[in-house]
């Protein structure tokens, strides 16, 4: 298991406001569900990379790349269609774990310094055009 890209996903889902509660409801979820027991200082060492990473993305969407989403997604994930969107929205691009909105499959979040936007159900190439005008216009 990747915790810090697990973190990542917690980050993201939480918009970077991460509380302890939070940490411990993941960490007994996935020893309920999956079976997997994770050392919880190993996993606030992996937040706490997490949360420098999300702060630092000023201007950034990033993409879900798990389960329902990965399933039912428009949108390449290779690294050289992430950098082709990210040349026609001006902005970086990064594919990341879950964003806890699996219903919305797939999931995109757009992060700013001062706005987070998520967008769900992007399965479409209309859908997705729609989504990068609003991320343009954002950026603008």
């Amino acid at each position: 298991m990747d915790l810090t890209r697990a973190a990542l996903s917690l980050v993201i889902h939480k918009q970077g406001a991460v509380t302890e509660i939070d940490v411990d409801d993941l960490l007994d979820r996935y020893k309920r569900k999956q079976g997997i027991a994770i050392d919880k200082a190993d996993f606030l060492q992996a937040l706490s990379h997490a949360l420098q990473h999300y702060e630092s993305r000023t201007k950034c969407l990033f993409v879900c790349t798990e389960g329902p989403c990965q399933k039912a997604t428009f949108i390449h994930t290779d690294p050289t269609s992430l950098q082709k969107l990210s040349r026609e929205l001006g902005c970086e691009v990064e594919d990341t774990g879950c964003h806890w909105q699996c219903e919305l499959a797939p999931v995109l979040t757009f992060k700013t310094e001062t706005t987070v936007r998520r967008f769900g159900s992007c399965a479409s190439e209309q859908k997705l055009g729609d989504m990068c005008e609003v991320v343009k216009r954002l950026l603008c």
